[in-house]
């Protein structure tokens, strides 16, 4: 098998059809039931990260045979930017209603409240209720409106300013921070090679790699042993792969995919924002982020530059 440039980047180690086994066996399977002038999606594995791709086929013909040309377009990123786009729009629309009905409601609430704070003198058991009702109301309408305000950040599409940055700086000061809000849970930081640098936005960068950490060291508790590790790796073909990994419970294989959602969660205290926003960080800088299991208990999320 011939290989061009752009398909030696994708593909790692193939020289003959059944390397490409390598990539998922639904891949190669894919690829070797094609026939000339056919087109079909597929999904590949890209470093450990499932990709869709579109294939196409056509034959050439010369005095010396037929050759088959076989394209491989990879589509991952546009579906994810058109899912994302969607469900920007649905967080748009919804955050808007919300707070079009509930402004007059926590105004209107926190001005009651005010009104009957002033009028009970304590001898009247009725007013006292009415006044503990209404206040209740005051704080719910405000939880609410902070909620709002808080999923307003999915709207906006993360500006990316991008620049050279070294992990080794980055994953000292990043361990750092970890280790001052999560003094019992061990991080491990592995970097290879030693002086990788990235062009990337450090600070949105630091923002996605500081949610999976507290997510990887919430999601130790109760393990006798806890662990987190973060490694960056250079991939041939000039990626990047950065992991967070831990030994926790692990994510049920029927959430991998609905974790990454605005509004899901499974926090009793979470706000589903920020798995979501660091998928539009890892989108953004035209990435991608995958949950996987790990062998023996754990869970690694894997953003692919």
């Amino acid at each position: 098998a011939l290989l061009n440039k752009a398909a030696r980047r994708l593909l790692t180690m193939v020289t003959r059809l059944p390397d490409l086994a390598a990539h998922g066996e639904s891949f190669l399977a894919d690829i070797a039931a094609m026939r000339p002038g056919e087109r079909r999606a597929t999904q590949l594995l890209v470093a450990g990260v499932p990709t869709a791709a579109l294939l196409s086929m056509a034959e050439v013909r010369q005095a010396r045979g037929a050759t088959r040309v076989i394209a491989i377009q990879p589509i991952q990123a546009e579906l994810d930017r058109a899912e994302l786009a969607a469900q920007t729009d649905l967080v748009r629309v919804l955050t808007h209603e919300i707070m079009n009905s509930m402004t007059p409601v926590t105004s209107l609430s926190a001005t009651a409240a005010k009104l009957i704070a002033a009028a009970d003198t304590g001898d009247n058991p009725a007013i006292a209720d009415a006044r503990a009702a209404i206040e209740t109301v005051a704080r719910r309408a405000e939880g609410v409106m902070h909620f709002v305000r808080t999923y307003r950040q999915l709207t906006r599409p993360p500006e990316v300013n991008r620049r050279t940055v070294k992990m080794a700086g980055l994953f000292a000061e990043l361990k750092r921070l970890f280790e001052s809000d999560w003094p019992v849970v061990p991080l491990t930081v592995t970097i290879v090679p030693q002086g990788l640098g990235i062009d990337v936005d450090a600070d949105l960068l630091a923002q996605l790699l500081i949610n999976l950490l507290r997510n990887a060291a919430a999601a130790t508790g109760g393990i006798a042993a806890p662990a987190v590790q973060l490694t960056a790796t250079a991939l041939k073909g000039g990626r990047t792969a950065i992991d967070v990994t831990d030994n926790g419970a692990g994510v049920p294989e029927a959430l991998r995919q609905d974790i990454f959602l605005p509004f899901f969660t499974t926090k009793a205290d979470g706000t589903g924002v920020g798995l979501s926003l660091a998928r539009q960080i890892a989108l953004a800088h035209g990435g991608a982020l995958t949950c996987e299991p790990v062998a023996g208990g754990g869970t690694r999320f894997r953003l692919l530059l």
